[in-house]
């Protein structure tokens, strides 16, 4: 009904005697009923992604706030001013851009919405930023107003239209691994994995990807998690994992690496299972661990067990005290077995058929801390002497860092405390297994040139039949050199390193690596794959593929290096590999002093991605390229006859999250102190570290910022070094920025204790505690856990008729227990481990053994145990030139109603020694995997290797 219709109804009105206020009533109304027939109508909605982002800069380049989506019903375009405002605990930042709307429905991705680099932040906001790159993990109201709206046609006003959403952002600390602990030795057929649990800010866990490879020969345990094949790979939400009976079974001898990384499903409920290409990696450092690596030897073993165990206090090493301890640095401790104390255990036995090359040839990273780089200081004091061979890729014959008789206390510094196979639609595979226990000579040498090393080619046969997903490629190769070429009477060398290997991950980094380093008595030069390891806040597990050099004048060093870090990555959405840049790195010092003593040293560090290396094109690229600069400076001060030894290390950084927005660099900065003490008859020593929230090095890849953390670890040798004792105990705080939604505090202890009284009989205990406190915030109940491992491994050796017999066993009790008001989201769990091993000498040329173990493992209500069985025996023929190893491995799983999972392995391992440099290496093994329930999860495996080595 039009208002000139309605005339005649107010003149009858007021003829009737209604009132003004009726007839003012009755044209409202009307004009009401007419305004939508005249009004243009704009909708908006604002949808929030499950877990936006805490860093602004990612919302110039990735879809990670929200989604807009505009409906215009005005019949003609519009305009108007598209305002952005955030509110946290009374602090705001805005933007506002001019926008135009079609007719129809227009969705704006997060980057599209606004001009994010123009965002104006105050008060707290300003200062998080500032401090740390990302907002506080406090709630905080997103609204999106649409004002000053006019049709660009009719050029009406439009009223203004808003939209509302809360988010929470969320960047918690990277998960703490426990066990297995760093650098120690495993015997157990099926480990279990744990580490500390990572909540979002409203408290819910988050999921996680666990990856678990083997190191081959001269790989960093980084490296190798980022090039070779998976052992296990899988999604868990749940901190704790036992290893699959189904897994590849571990190889005795060998060095594997593990890490955890915290992801969410990024599509949909966070606490849904990530699907494929529905995942984000989450928090600091993206949500990575650090990566621990430990060495599993059979239990049988206890020679080798033995010496490793000598060689480690030769060389002052605390052998990881406690299970669980060594929170704190990013830096790693050499493996738990030396390769000097497994070829001494090679030749005093017969090896078993995994005498692998990772554990035979792995040397520690070289000692880039000082002139030593360059002058090749031969470091004779202790148990272990640099090789001319130089070992094989990452190692030379420079030393290592860390190493105990050089007085350096680097490779010393705080750690961190100590799904089936194809989970994510990818083959899991593990490496081939090579060995390189043939004795190097003194090399070939006339008078003008010497060359000596080893070089290892090897091949391998795999057939898998059944259910599951093949552990390795059908066939595969792999060559290994370690050769060092000296002429100029002795004053040039040139030491180069080569590993080939088929084992390659085509979605991830380069497994094949080739460096030469050839110097001479003031400098050398880096060609290849090369590991600087500067330091720990700058190149400390980086791989370079590149070059460098390194100047020696008296006291004085200059020293520079040049490459790609990592290689351009396409994002994989079936093996959980998101997209990454090509990195390039350059960085230089210069310093002054001793190889051995005082020292003090400045460097610099560029990091960046390149921009051209991924196709923009790409739209499953949800990365931006990055830039770093670090700034660093360490000295070191020897004292009282160098046993003592300070260092201090400092760094300052400028981190930029995305190169391509106009957004703040965010400053950060770190430092250590280290106070170390050692004599003959034990060690004393303090550390420690602070890392700022806003301190990012993009060339290391295990360091976690926003936190700090002290450790102090001390060990003795009492009545002629029969009684070992030694403890460590560390303290350590995460949020000290104030802007991760909740401080968390860990104490750590451990303790051990070794008596030898004799050589009759041994025994080491071990201890471990280490418990977290997160105190409940506005957003999140509060956590407690504590994790305790306790471990006793007595061992005996006695003549029986005549025959050596030698006996070794472990029993280790582990649990953690949580509590607190959202303890009860959380499992305990409780793990049982017992392990024993026996040998015996029944003749000059035939050994017997015998291992086994037993896993239970308790998880909420979920219950495990495996029980594993290995007799074999070995023999020496044609005068020692041959050696023969015939082993059998029986495992059972039982798990409560639903039977039990039976796994048969006889492998043999056939040697010959055809020169006194030279060997023919066979092995050859197969796999009969049974579950009880039904065939379709039966499979059987089976695989020969042939190797050549020879050494010079």
């Amino acid at each position: 009904m039009s208002f000139q219709s309605k005339l005649p109804q107010l003149a009858s009105a007021r003829r009737s005697g209604r009132s003004v206020p009726a007839l003012l009533l009755l044209v409202a109304c009307s004009l009401a009923l007419a305004a939508p027939a005249a009004r243009a109508q704009v909708f908006m909605n604002c949808q929030p992604v499950p877990l936006p982002s805490a860093y602004p800069s990612d919302w110039s380049s990735t879809q990670s706030l929200c989604r807009l989506l505009m409906t215009n019903q005005a019949g003609e375009p519009v305009r108007c001013d598209l305002r952005v405002r955030l509110d946290q605990n009374g602090d705001t930042a805005s933007v506002v851009v001019p926008r135009q709307f079609d007719v129809g429905p227009t969705f704006l991705t997060t980057p599209q919405v606004t001009n994010w680099s123009r965002l104006v932040f105050q008060g707290s906001l300003k200062d998080a930023l500032n401090r740390t790159g990302h907002l506080s993990a406090a709630p905080i109201r997103v609204t999106v107003f649409c004002e000053n709206m006019f049709g660009l046609v009719s050029n009406n006003p439009i009223p203004a239209v808003q939209a509302t959403i809360t988010i929470i952002p969320s960047v918690p600390p990277p998960p703490t691994l426990l066990t297995p602990a760093d650098a120690s030795q495993m015997h157990v057929t099926n480990p279990v994995f744990t580490w500390t649990p990572v909540r979002l800010t409203t408290g819910q866990e988050v999921w996680y990807q666990f990856r678990l490879v083997r190191v081959l020969a001269g790989q960093t345990p980084a490296r190798a998690l980022e090039a070779n094949y998976a052992v296990l790979e899988t999604f868990l939400h749940q901190s704790n994992l036992p290893y699959p009976p189904a897994a590849p079974r571990l190889e005795a001898g060998s060095l594997y690496a593990w890490r955890v990384q915290a992801l969410v499903n990024a599509s949909t409920d966070v606490n849904n299972v990530p699907a494929p290409g529905n995942y984000s990696h989450l928090g600091l450092n993206e949500g990575r661990s650090r990566v621990y690596s430990f060495v599993w030897q059979s239990a049988a073993d206890g020679d080798a067990v033995a010496s490793a165990r000598a060689s480690r206090r030769n060389r002052g090493e605390d052998d990881r005290l406690g299970s669980l301890i060594g929170i704190g640095s990013d830096d790693h401790p050499a493996p738990a077995v030396s390769p000097e104390a497994s070829r001494a255990a090679i030749h005093r036995r017969v090896p078993t058929p995994a005498d692998s090359i990772a554990l035979a040839l792995f040397t520690p990273q070289r000692n880039w801390w000082g002139p030593a780089s360059a002058t090749r200081a031969r470091l004779t004091n202790g148990a272990v002497r640099a090789q001319d061979a130089g070992g094989l890729i990452g190692g030379d014959d420079r030393g290592t860092a860390g190493d105990t008789k050089s007085g350096d206390i680097d490779g010393t510094q705080m750690g961190e405390t100590s799904g089936s196979t194809g989970a994510t639609g990818a083959p899991a595979r593990a490496p081939m297994q090579v060995d390189t226990s043939t004795p190097e000579g003194g090399g070939f040498a006339t008078r003008w040139l010497r060359i000596s090393g080893t070089s290892v080619a090897a091949g391998e046969v795999y057939t898998h039949t059944g259910a599951g997903l093949p552990s390795r490629p059908d066939n595969n190769g792999q060559f290994i050199a370690g050769m060092t070429v000296s002429t100029l009477n002795d004053k040039l060398h040139i030491p180069l390193q080569a590993l080939v290997s088929g084992d390659q991950v085509s979605f991830r980094q380069s497994v094949s690596q080739v460096a030469v380093h050839p110097e001479w008595h003031w400098g050398g030069l880096h060609a290849g794959n090369i590991n600087p390891g500067y330091s720990s806040f700058s190149l400390a597990d980086a791989t370079l593929l590149g070059g460098g050099a390194d100047i020696v004048r008296g006291r004085w060093y200059v020293g520079f290096v040049d490459g790609r870090t990592q290689k351009a990555i396409r994002p994989d959405t079936l093996n959980a590999v998101e997209a990454r840049y090509a990195r390039n790195v350059m960085a230089g010092r210069v310093g002054y002093g001793k190889p051995l003593g005082n020292a003090l040293e400045f460097e610099v560090m560029r990091a960046r991605d390149d921009e051209g290396s991924l196709s923009s094109s790409d739209t499953l690229v949800h990365i931006a390229p990055a830039g770093n600069m670090v700034y660093g400076a360490r000295a070191r001060h020897t004292m009282i006859d160098t046993c003592t030894t300070v260092q201090i290390e400092g760094a300052l950084s400028r981190y930029d999250r995305n190169v391509n927005a106009d957004v703040p660099e965010v400053n950060g900065g770190a430092g250590g102190v280290r106070l170390q003490r050692r004599t003959m008859q034990g060690e004393v020593g303090a550390a420690f570290d602070y890392v700022g929230g806003g301190f990012i090095t993009l060339a290391n890849s295990e360091l976690a910022a926003d936190r700090m953390e002290g450790r102090l670890n001390a060990r003795r040798d009492m009545f002629e070094g029969k009684l070992h004792v030694g403890g460590t105990a560390g303290l350590r705080r995460d949020d000290i920025s104030k802007t991760l939604g909740g401080t968390t505090r860990r104490q750590s202890f451990g303790a051990q204790v070794g008596w030898q009284p004799a050589a009759l009989f041994g025994a080491d205990f071990d201890m471990g505690i280490l418990s977290s406190r997160s105190p409940a915030t506005d957003q999140r109940a509060g956590l407690k856990d504590l994790t305790t491992s306790y471990t006793l491994s007595p061992r005996l050796a006695w003549k029986w008729f005549g025959a050596a017999q030698s006996f070794s066993s472990s029993v280790c009790l582990q649990a953690t227990d949580y509590s607190d008001a959202d303890a009860a989201g959380f499992a305990n769990t409780r793990n049982t481990s017992v392990v024993a091993g026996w040998q015996s000498s029944v003749t000059s040329s035939l050994f017997l053994n015998v291992s086994g173990n037993y896993v239970k493992s308790e998880a909420g209500g979920f219950a495990s145990e495996i029980s594993s069985v290995g007799p074999g025996l070995s023999m020496t023929m044609l005068g020692g030139r041959a050696q023969t190893n015939l082993q059998l491995q029986l495992t059972e799983t039982h798990i409560p109603g639903l039977g039990s999972q039976r796994d048969l392995a006889p492998s043999v391992d056939l040697r010959y020694l055809v020169t006194g440099r030279q060997m023919l290496v066979f092995r050859a093994g197969m796999r009969r995997f049974r579950a009880p329930a039904s065939t379709l999860s039966d499979f059987d495996e089976r695989q020969a290797t042939l190797q050549y080595s020879a050494a010079l």
